[in-house]
């Protein structure tokens, strides 16, 4: 699949950040959720993007 190993270094990378709340983790979130959606593994697209959305509303209302 293109693209798998560059998505699997950022993985690696954002591992420390992934107790953050900040738009940077949302972002991930968000562009995970749309790698999964195009690798067709809807259980995973659906994780990241939940976790998009409750970033995303923490971050506006703090």
């Amino acid at each position: 699949m293109p693209g798998l190993d560059f998505f699997n270094e950022a993985r690696k990378r954002f591992g420390f950040l992934m107790c953050e709340q900040d738009l940077q983790a949302c972002q991930f979130y968000l562009l995970s959720g749309l790698f999964y959606a195009e690798a067709l593994r809807p259980i995973d697209w659906w994780a990241m993007l939940s976790k998009a959305s409750a970033c995303s509303a923490y971050f506006w209302n703090k």
